[in-house]
């Protein structure tokens, strides 16, 4: 059921709110230039440091003998990533021999989801209706209802049995051939596996106590019996990925569960449910309960891996180019040199176009809010506002765009003249098109003028 809200927001408070956003706008119209600018070099000096390591770069067939020749160059280089380090989660009964160990939680809460609708009103006042619904969600982190905004929602039971925090833990002695693989390469190994918990009967005894306990503390159903469910149930539950990143900060998909270890306990428990790589503490995860919470762990197993770093004694550090850039790039399995390169020249492009299209929208953006007070002063006639809005968003926004592109050139001038000139060329061709259409348009209504018939005396 939802609930709703209305409230009236006066013309003098829309005026004054208007000014205090033009200082944002000015604020974030700077701030988007100077990100504009910082990319664009940084897109260049980074495209010279991959050119100037690609250049230097040896590529290397045998690491299992450390070679003092190497020492201090860049180099590329595949072996198996090996570690007899066991981690573990103790306090879940989660342990394996693994390059890295994580963890990470969802739990069964009550959500507010909200939705405004703002209308103007003769004379300047703003009506800004806000409707509140509820709804059972898997969420990340746990929900405080106090802040609910329906009085029937607030301080609603929303407290889960548990929480942990979503974490990692890292093997410190891998080893890549005869090398010592440091912390920065070990944190950048990809891949992901499940990592099966296989809790003691005395950890299912303590969890069935201390749930017990939760229930009748928050005046909770207890039952006796354990619950028939459907292990799909918690399968299909949408818990994040939390195992080791690759280069490209992206989450790796989970591998299928496969081979999950037959657990032998005596103690059948009431409220803990295992189910391969996952914990879930509740009665029924076929039909979970507002507190549920569900446990997730996964692993990255030693494998093979590409590196391209610069050898440091036994181990390997990154490779600073000559413009004081550095960088090393990790990728599972075996990849080439040249692709490993291409890899980060893409990345490279990728993050620049980003930085970019945030970079021209708050340019934009910041327009908007600083000429946003035109709009406002006439509020007082909404569909005149509405008129000045339509006009000021498109002038902001071709003015944005072309800023945007004077800013990128300019960049492009200082780090490299020639594509700068052309992106300055294509800037004053888009200013000179639209100077020209509003020539022609002021021609054609001067020249309707002078055709209009005399007037009938």
């Amino acid at each position: 059921m939802a609930y709703t809200t209305r409230t009236t927001r006066s013309y003098g408070s829309r005026v004054k709110d208007s000014f205090s956003g033009m200082l944002t706008g000015l604020v974030l119209f700077v701030g988007a230039t100077v990100l504009l600018w910082w990319n664009e070099g940084r897109a260049v000096k980074t495209d010279k440091m991959l050119n100037e390591a690609e250049g230097v770069c040896v590529d290397v067939e045998d690491v299992s003998k450390i070679d003092p020749e190497l020492d201090g160059q860049m180099i590329h280089a595949t072996a198996p990533a090996l570690t007899n380090d066991s981690l573990y989660f103790s306090n879940f009964g989660v342990g394996a021999t693994a390059i890295a160990l994580s963890k990470s939680a969802k739990y069964y809460q009550w959500v507010e989801h909200k939705h405004e609708e703002r209308h103007d009103k003769v004379g300047g006042s703003e009506e800004i209706i806000t409707t509140y619904t509820y709804s059972k969600e898997w969420v990340s982190a746990p929900v405080n209802s106090s802040g609910f905004q329906d009085p029937a929602y607030q301080n609603i039971f929303n407290k889960p049995v548990l929480t942990t925090d979503a974490e990692e833990i890292y093997a410190t002695n891998v080893t890549f051939g005869a090398y010592t693989l440091p912390d920065n390469i070990i944190q950048r190994i990809s891949g992901s596996s499940p990592a099966f918990p296989q809790p003691t009967d005395e950890q299912l005894k303590q969890w069935d106590s201390s749930i017990k306990d939760f229930r009748q503390m928050n005046r909770l159903p207890v039952y006796d019996k354990t619950a028939t469910f459907d292990p799909a149930a918690v399968k299909n539950i949408p818990v994040e990925n939390d195992s080791v990143k690759g280069d490209s900060a992206k989450a790796t998909t989970p591998a299928p569960v496969e081979n999950a270890p037959v657990l032998n306990n005596k103690y059948e428990a009431t409220y803990v449910h295992v189910v391969d790589n996952q914990l879930y503490f509740g009665y029924n995860p076929s039909v979970p309960e507002i507190g549920d919470v569900i446990i997730t762990f996964n692993k990255v197993d030693p494998g093979v891996i590409s590196i391209l770093a610069t050898v440091s004694g036994n181990t390997f550090k990154k490779y600073t180019a000559k413009n004081k850039h550095s960088f090393l790039s990790v990728e599972r399995g075996e990849v080439s040199m040249e692709q490993m390169f291409q890899n980060e020249h893409e990345a490279n492009n990728m993050l620049t176009w980003i930085l970019r299209i945030i970079g021209v929208l708050a340019v934009i953006a910041g327009l908007r809010m600083i000429f946003d007070i035109l709009t406002t002063l006439l509020k007082v006639l909404p569909f005149l506002a509405s008129i000045m809005n339509f006009g000021t968003g498109l002038v902001c926004g071709i003015v944005g765009v072309v800023w945007s592109l004077i800013v990128i050139a300019l960049a492009w001038l200082f780090y490299r003249p020639l594509i700068g000139i052309a992106i300055l060329v294509i800037a004053g061709l888009i200013i000179f098109y639209f100077n020209k259409k509003a020539k022609e348009k002021k021609a054609a209504a001067v020249a309707a003028g002078e055709q209009e018939p005399p007037a009938v005396e």
